[in-house]
């Protein structure tokens, strides 16, 4: 966990370096950092959530429905 938080402080630090050199308007600059942080809070929830919850359950949840309902037809 604090390694993805180093990580993700760093790809923040080279972004904020690279925009400052080539003179990033400010509305940038919030954009990226905005994307940064939320891209973040997701990463940390998946990360402490990964016993409880999976992305398949997830997908077994949306396309579960469909799939019954094709395979009723055949």
């Amino acid at each position: 966990m604090i390694v993805i938080g180093i990580l993700y402080g760093y790809i923040l630090w080279q972004d904020i370096r690279y925009l400052r050199q080539k003179k990033r308007k400010p509305r940038t600059f919030f954009l990226v950092i905005a994307s940064v942080v939320i891209l973040f809070i997701v990463m940390e929830t998946l990360f402490f959530l990964r016993d409880r919850w999976t992305f398949g359950q997830t997908l077994e949840f949306l396309f579960g429905p469909i799939n019954r309902m094709l395979l009723i037809g055949e």
